[in-house]
């Protein structure tokens, strides 16, 4: 009898590991308190891209894993449309943003607060009109801003050529 309950112990911790094997593998679920990765996403420790896929209105979306230490963040073709203020406050360590070939028609004032380290965005390919005039002025490390295939009047005051 001893030997059957040890067996069956034995059989339920291999499907166990299995199972966690097999949703890390598929990108689902990466551990207590991480987060699970959206299905059109690819996620890493320090770099999350997320293509072709709807997003939805939270953007980023709610328990993205591991947020805080990502570098790189990417949402391409995502279905994009606002950036609301504060969106991306957790993702203190990020210094590349990409969120080229989306529908991006608004960017609220603060929408980049807090990534103090960001040191290329990409907002090209859009369908932005205009930028609050401030909107940059919270990225004292950026190196590199790409606008093109917006339809921009103008460029924020916050910008400055070096």
């Amino acid at each position: 009898m001893t030997f059957h309950l040890l067996l069956v112990l034995v059989l339920c911790l291999l499907l166990a590991a299995r199972s966690s094997s097999q949703q890390q593998q598929e990108g689902l679920d990466l551990g207590a308190g991480a987060g699970v990765c959206p299905a059109s996403c690819e996620c890493e420790p320090a770099l999350i891209i997320c293509r072709r896929g709807q997003l939805g209105q939270q953007v980023p979306p709610r328990n993205l894993p591991l947020i805080r230490y990502v570098r790189t963040l990417a949402f391409i073709q995502t279905g994009i449309v606002t950036l609301p203020a504060n969106a991306f406050a957790e993702a203190e360590d990020l210094e590349n943003m990409v969120l080229r070939n989306n529908q991006i028609r608004e960017v609220a004032e603060t929408a980049f607060q807090g990534l103090s380290q960001l040191k290329k965005l990409r907002l090209d390919n859009n369908r932005l009109s205009s930028l609050p005039d401030k909107v940059f002025s919270y990225l004292p490390s950026l190196k590199e801003l790409y606008l093109q295939g917006n339809q921009l009047s103008r460029l924020p005051g916050s910008v400055e050529f070096n």
